[in-house]
């Protein structure tokens, strides 16, 4: 049974939306911005809402972003497939996480364009970029502990809101 606070790996070639429903998404945001996960029922499916606003103020830290924690790894998924749309064209940036210490964490991303129609996007972990200094060039997918979709100035205009709907999420190899 899955924990209802994580995505487990299992022996399958990709763990699919259905599981990930109840697998313990959320909303993070820095302080300054706004974020707010709903699940709402869209046509027979539930999908992931993010409706967001990033602070007004330069860019420096803003972010909305939905989250999903990923212990024990997402090893032997070596890609996260998905559908995305959005209120408006945008780009948002898939984030991992690998922790480093208790309160440190080396994070990659690769930039997703977004339109306002679903589109299915597949992000390959060897294609994602190191954010900072990190001590591998890219992720290694048994040290994951979480993955993100993220909403920030380096793709959208600070004081800007809207959402973005992620479906049919999965982990892939």
């Amino acid at each position: 049974m899955m924990n209802d606070a994580s995505i487990r790996p299992n022996s399958r070639n990709t763990l699919a939306w259905s599981e990930l429903v109840s697998s313990g998404w959320r909303a993070e945001a820095a302080p300054t911005s706004f974020a707010e996960l709903g699940v709402p029922l869209v046509g027979q499916s539930r999908v992931l809402r993010l409706d967001y606003t990033l602070a007004g103020s330069l860019p420096g830290g803003q972010f909305a972003a939905l989250a999903v924690e990923t212990p024990g790894g997402v090893g032997p998924y070596d890609r996260l497939g998905f559908t995305v749309r959005a209120e408006q064209p945008m780009r948002i940036s898939v984030h991992a996480r690998v922790a480093v210490s208790p309160s440190a964490d080396d994070s990659w991303s690769r930039s997703v364009y977004v339109d306002t129609s679903d589109r299915a996007v597949t992000v390959a972990l060897n294609d994602m970029t190191a954010i900072g200094v990190t001590r591998t060039a890219h992720p290694s997918s048994s040290d994951i502990h979480s993955i993100l979709f993220v909403v920030e100035p380096t793709n959208t205009r600070p004081g800007s809101s809207g959402r973005l709907w992620i479906a049919r999420a999965e982990l892939q190899r």
